[in-house]
């Protein structure tokens, strides 16, 4: 069976910068599993999975754009210290849940100047170009729906 939208997905994956870094690896013993088409991982990935099957092994290099988008500066904000509640120490680099205007949202604390924060709402690797060598591990129809043996 071949990847296609609303298929369901197993995949494991080393994530990788340009410069060699690991920033994330998914095994095949505990895989992603994903809805293909619902959006759910970067767009430039979702697209050239599309097609592939069970056992394909591929290495993608996806620019921003088709990752985690461009850093957009307009997602930097400067904060009182006062407004983070139940965290005793703040460390650069930790990662803040807070509730926004737009609905829950993750921040990266990226500076503290004595009593003031810097957050940033964008993507962790949002500019970044990322390099994911994945493993497809199982393709399945969606639940209630026959699988095609000819797909």
């Amino acid at each position: 069976m071949h990847i296609e939208n609303n298929r369901v997905v197993s995949i494991a994956y080393t994530l990788r910068l340009v410069t060699g870094e690991k920033v994330d690896v998914v095994s095949r013993t505990d895989p992603l599993e994903y809805v293909h088409g619902q959006g759910q991982l970067a767009d430039g990935l979702e697209e050239v999975l599309l097609g592939h099957k069970a056992g394909d092994h591929l290495t993608v290099t996806l620019t921003p754009e088709l990752a985690f988008g461009d850093h957009d500066p307009a997602l930097v904000k400067q904060v009182p210290a006062a407004i983070i509640k139940g965290t005793d120490q703040l460390k650069v680099g930790m990662q803040i849940q807070a509730d926004t205007d737009q609905g829950p949202m993750e921040l990266t604390l990226t500076a503290i100047d004595g009593d003031t924060l810097t957050l940033d709402a964008n993507h962790p690797l949002a500019g970044k170009t990322v390099i994911f060598d994945v493993y497809v591990c199982k393709v399945a129809a969606p639940q209630g729906e026959t699988a095609n043996p000819l797909n």
